[in-house]
């Protein structure tokens, strides 16, 4: 998740609109880290099961911000 966390630098730093280079590339990342996420599997493990859960929020969550901020 520390990529993530990079990511979600760069979303706070963003200015633009969804057309942008930079917006693209940081949706493509998010969306990649989205499905690395949901190739986990918890083997019946409620611990690793709500990690993932907690991640793929995470990630949801600084996609929407993206979103919001290109609008």
């Amino acid at each position: 998740l520390e990529k993530v966390q990079m990511l979600e630098q760069a979303v706070n730093s963003f200015e633009g609109k969804k057309t942008d280079k930079k917006y693209l590339m940081i949706e493509e990342y998010l969306t990649k880290e989205l499905l690395a996420l949901d190739s986990v599997d918890p083997e019946g493990r409620a611990d690793v099961r709500q990690a993932r859960r907690d991640g793929v929020r995470k990630v949801q969550t600084i996609l929407e911000k993206l979103e919001q901020k290109a609008e």
